[in-house]
């Protein structure tokens, strides 16, 4: 099958940056709070008040450590597509990647609900086999990316009978 060229469709399948200012920032506010606590603490250790905060701030700080350490193992490229064989793949850093065939997959979705749990998933898009889901997350435009890809899913699947 000949390779098929979307409008900027390379910029889509990378890692967006805004999740690494989002959570720096996160960071930096939550450190600040624990700080200055700290040094209410410092001067009076009996202020209640101080002490749960710390001690909030310090929770919600190791949660954004743990999600910025998630961005960072995600390689840069986080899908890759060889036109010639017909298959994508999910590159991981840490795990083995993920080669999936097109004709394997059956539906290419993400998450539409704009829920205040689903913000960690606003980046993610989903690949749907018979046996198991996959996911590849912080994308750049994932709605893109999903129209794009049931796009060349349908050809793929059609034999690349309508392409030109």
């Amino acid at each position: 099958m000949k390779e098929i060229q979307f409008n900027e469709f390379e910029k889509y399948t990378k890692k967006d940056k805004l999740y690494l200012i989002f959570y720096v920032i996160m960071l930096t506010l939550s450190l600040a709070m624990i700080v200055l606590n700290a040094i209410v603490l410092a001067f009076n250790n009996q202020d209640v008040a101080s002490i749960v905060f710390v001690a909030i701030f310090s929770v919600i700080a190791l949660f954004v450590i743990c999600l910025l350490s998630m961005y960072l193992i995600v390689p840069t490229k986080v899908l890759s597509i060889d036109y010639a064989k017909e298959t994508i793949t999910i590159n991981k850093r840490l795990f083995n990647s993920v080669t999936l065939n097109l004709k394997d997959i059956n539906e290419i979705k993400i998450t539409d609900k704009k829920l205040i749990f689903n913000v960690v998933n606003l980046g993610s898009i989903y690949f749907l086999t018979n046996t198991k889901t996959y996911r590849a997350k912080y994308l750049i435009s994932p709605k893109y990316l999903m129209i794009t890809l049931n796009i060349y899913l349908s050809v793929v699947k059609d034999g690349g009978n309508n392409v030109n």
